[in-house]
């Protein structure tokens, strides 16, 4: 069974930065685990969000986002790496997305909890969840849906009619926090992720090559994924790495 005892780690406020104008959690990767599990096993409705550059880009211009990501319990530093170092050197290290979420699943797979995938294009969550059932066949795959949907009364009603421990959200920045955050109260859910492209990595869709631990403990995950995905990624990962410290110089002189 998961363990409850909150003594492990003693969660609470200290245990949060703001980068900028957004809010994250600034505890290592163990510790927030251990607290998503404490969570799991009281069905306590958590969203988590994670944050790179192209994300707090985005909240810079979308004010509905940067008030989304700040309401969210969990917002998760995702390659932004020497920039928010910079700002607070008491954040612990990068979290990638891809990984973290393979660590959740490892949750639920001892566990024997339940999974239920939401979005990309047709076919895509199907075969997500196919490779996700094969490395970790004890979890109890609850459902899929596509990303693409015109009605979302009947995505909910499919989602709640199976009561998810962890739900997947897997669209665009800023479509699936703002989906999220608003039908959050509606969502019987006990953990929901933003997880972008994780299920198009999951289908197969996108090779990404594994992400050494020195690369990510060095806040340099963005580098390591640049050099094999240049042509992909050169826009989010350079272009966009000095618009988020230019916005990171601005908000530090406020």
């Amino acid at each position: 069974m998961l363990n409850m005892n909150r003594e492990i780690w003693n969660f609470d406020e200290k245990c949060f930065r703001n980068i900028g104008n957004i809010k994250i959690v600034a505890a290592s990767k163990n510790e927030i685990l251990e607290e998503l599990r404490f969570r799991l096993a009281t069905q306590m409705k958590t969203r988590i969000f994670f944050l790179n550059v192209h994300c707090f880009n985005v909240a810079q211009k979308n004010s509905g986002y940067l008030r989304n990501l700040n309401a969210a319990e969990f917002v998760l530093n995702d390659g932004i790496g020497a920039g928010a170092r910079s700002l607070d050197p008491s954040m612990k290290e990068n979290l990638d997305h891809t990984d973290f979420t393979t660590d959740v699943l490892e949750i639920l797979n001892a566990e024997k909890m339940s999974l239920y995938l939401l979005g990309g294009f047709p076919g895509v969550a199907g075969k997500a969840a196919d490779n996700i059932m094969d490395n970790f066949p004890d979890i109890i795959l609850s459902g899929t849906s596509q990303g693409s949907f015109e009605n979302p009364v009947d995505v909910l009603k499919d989602i709640n009619q199976v009561k998810p421990d962890l739900l997947l959200v897997g669209m665009d920045v800023p479509d699936q926090e703002n989906w999220i955050s608003a039908h959050f109260e509606e969502l019987d859910a006990t953990l929901i992720m933003a997880v972008g492209d994780y299920l198009e990595s999951a289908a197969g869709r996108i090779r990404q090559p594994p992400l050494p631990p020195l690369f990510s403990r060095m806040g340099m995950a963005w580098a390591y994924r640049l050099y094999f995905q240049s042509e992909r990624l050169f826009k989010n990962y350079v272009i966009e790495k000095g618009i988020f410290l230019i916005h990171l110089f601005k908000l530090k002189k406020l």
